[in-house]
């Protein structure tokens, strides 16, 4: 996750990058977060739930200032991102 987020320029700030990784272990995701993706032929052979997340994030930046928000605001973000990929419905917020 950390090379995916640091990726992105506008990302490398150590309080989204905290926050991500807080809510990645609160929700115990770490294995989905590494999961490839594997029902979305459009995506390609190797694209991983997490480095989606995080694309998603970046895609909505200027709209959405999501290195600013606080954990709460941003665990929504996240989980509403994640849910494009990954049915989250096990996952108790």
């Amino acid at each position: 996750m950390y090379n995916y987020i640091i990726k992105y320029e506008i990302f490398r700030n150590s309080s989204f990058l905290l926050n991500i990784l807080d809510i990645i272990d609160e929700l115990d995701l770490s294995k989905v977060m590494k999961s490839k993706i594997i029902w979305r032929e459009n995506l390609g052979k190797d694209e991983r739930v997490g480095r989606r997340v995080i694309f998603e994030f970046n895609k909505s930046y200027p709209v959405i200032m999501s290195p600013m928000l606080e954990k709460e605001d941003l665990k929504e973000w996240f989980l509403k991102y994640l849910s494009y990929y990954y049915d989250e419905s096990p996952v108790v917020v």
